[in-house]
């Protein structure tokens, strides 16, 4: 496999939290990319479980990692380099100083200090990467992933083609069904109901297309998991915007950008994913509630003309989770709307974002 490629700076952040296990699986496969100038950052949002403590001596070579999957992608983090890696700790506060110097360490570990959220948490990533490293691309990539060898090559080598490209996705493929995909790059958006869909979901993994551009037409936003993202764009745009918390963070960046950058997909690169990861162990309501709520937000900010279609949906699907018994289901649809004209006023409001 080849590609047309210069090695510019990359810094690989992934957001942990409480997800120890899934996060040393990941790392495991970050550090057999064949791609050859990179940085990763751990940014970790208040573990409970000891998870730095245990990336700090899985780098140091005494904490093996057994692959949760025996299938395909078990050759992806297995077997382990031989290799000890450097390994740096911050602070949030040391990580944003501007005493901060550049670092040549394999490895940094940033405490946020709290569960700040996706957007929060790899926030603190992007400034470091950005004000310290001085990195051309940051790589937003799950902790619950495993990606190719090839899979950061084949996304810069996309991104360099226009400088218009100002975010590139992944064939984000099922990490337990190895042989089917989830999502090429990203998804696409239904404007007069605000349903997303993840662009060739349940298709076999040997039909991805040869041409990515098939796919990036049909592109409304790249998918979080996998989501490599240009320095010309965060400087442009800003960094994501944190009072989502969770959900829907990831097609607000890509809709203030619509007009200044394109969204672009390389089908080679491959990125095996677990679903879910840290957000399987947030209590289901709340993620739900997330979800719902966001959705109102995002449509009030973007798309106020789509929100009678939207929220005539959302009736639907109350009254679907109410004649299929999924009464904390139901609960949690009912309090959205109940809490309706609140979320439309919060999403119209908000009109700035941070810079990095």
């Amino acid at each position: 496999m080849e590609f047309e490629v210069g090695y510019p700076l990359v810094a690989i952040i992934l957001l942990n939290w409480n997800s120890r296990l899934d996060t040393l699986e990941c790392l495991e496969s970050v550090f057999r990319l064949n791609y050859p100038n990179f940085r990763v950052l751990v940014c970790d949002n208040d573990s409970s479980d000891g998870s730095l403590d245990s990336i700090e001596d899985w780098a140091a070579g005494n904490m093996p990692v057994a692959p949760a999957s025996k299938e395909y992608v078990w050759l992806l983090s297995q077997p382990r380099p031989k290799k000890i890696l450097s390994c740096v700790r911050h602070t949030r506060a040391q990580a944003e100083a501007a005493a901060v110097q550049p670092v040549d360490s394999d490895l940094v570990l940033i405490e946020t200090g709290a569960n700040l959220g996706f957007a929060g948490g790899n926030n603190v990533g992007i400034r470091f990467a950005q004000n310290v490293l001085h990195a051309d691309y940051v790589w937003l990539l799950n902790t619950d992933t495993v990606a190719d060898p090839w899979a950061l090559t084949a996304m810069v080598a996309r991104a360099q083609k226009s400088e218009t490209f100002g975010m590139v996705g992944s064939s984000l493929i099922y990490y337990w069904q190895p042989h089917t995909v989830q999502a090429l790059g990203g998804a696409s958006l239904d404007i007069r109901n605000t349903r997303i869909r993840h662009i060739g979901d349940g298709s076999p993994v040997a039909d991805i297309p040869l041409d990515g551009s098939q796919v990036e037409s049909q592109m409304a936003y790249v998918i979080g998991a996998s989501m490599l993202v240009s320095r010309k764009f965060i400087e442009q745009v800003g960094l994501m915007c944190e009072d989502y918390f969770l959900y829907y963070e990831e097609v607000d960046w890509a809709l203030r950008a619509k007009n200044k950058f394109k969204l672009g997909y390389t089908p080679e690169s491959k990125v095996f994913h677990k679903v879910g990861g840290a957000s399987r162990r947030v209590a289901s309501t709340a993620s739900l509630r997330y979800m719902w709520r966001n959705r109102i937000r995002f449509v009030a900010r973007f798309l106020p003309g789509s929100l009678p279609g939207t929220l005539f949906v959302i009736i639907l699907d109350l009254a679907r989770a109410l004649l299929k018994g999924q009464f904390a289901l139901a609960m949690v649809i009912a309090n959205t709307l109940l809490h309706s004209p609140q979320l439309i006023s919060h999403g119209k409001g908000r009109t700035q974002w941070s810079r990095p």
